[in-house]
């Protein structure tokens, strides 16, 4: 939970950490709850470090049985626009992970 809390308090993007605890602590909470974790009669801590100390329970993660009452819905049959930077784009291969070449750097 505290790396996800971190994550979080890096948006906005260019403003981070700026929203102040209580926002923060509500996005979590939303992001908890829109993945299936239930919420527990204890709030959660407005503090990263003290969120160290959660813990999900195990029947909770990786729920196939997620319900919520606004699903984020997003389909598409491709992209939403073409970007003529992709086209120029030659695929990756794992040689290329493993070793890549030195101007890449």
């Amino acid at each position: 939970v505290n790396l996800l809390a971190a994550d979080v308090r890096r948006m906005p993007p260019g403003a981070e950490n700026t929203l102040g605890t209580a926002v923060y602590t509500e996005v979590l909470a939303y992001l908890l709850r829109h993945n299936g974790i239930s919420p527990s009669e204890t709030a959660l801590p407005g503090e990263v470090t003290a969120l160290n100390a959660l813990v999900i329970p195990a029947d909770q993660l990786n729920s196939q049985n997620i319900t919520v009452a606004n699903p984020l819905i997003y389909l598409t049959d491709g992209p939403v626009s073409r970007s003529p930077r992709l086209q120029n784009l030659s695929p990756v291969t794992n040689e290329m992970l493993t070793d890549p070449p030195a101007e890449d750097w």
